[in-house]
């Protein structure tokens, strides 16, 4: 995803992660303009839900809490990446 977002010329809150994960809290607390979700089933679907409940965050509030294909954004064919880089820039420049 860091790829897609930088091709985007966007920033990834989680760009320098060494190791681990992104915490809830840690997201709230930086705040991102757009959050991408892979699909993942429905794993996605219900994710998204939870994350449209913080009305203060910035994404939520401009309504770009995105699902992203799992199958294009997590599968490393020049096909697929080709198809995510297009929705990933579509979420951010809507």
């Amino acid at each position: 995803m860091n790829d897609f977002m930088l091709l985007c010329n966007a920033t990834n809150i989680a760009s320098g992660l060494k190791h681990g994960t992104l915490t809830r809290e840690s997201v709230l607390l930086k705040n991102p303009d757009v959050i991408i979700i892979a699909e993942m089933g429905g794993f996605g679907k219900e994710e998204r839900k939870v994350w449209n409940t913080y009305e203060g965050m910035e994404a939520v509030n401009n309504n770009k809490v995105f699902l992203i294909s799992s199958e294009t954004a997590c599968s490393p064919t020049p096909a697929n990446f080709a198809s995510a880089l297009k929705d990933v820039y579509r979420f951010i420049s809507e």
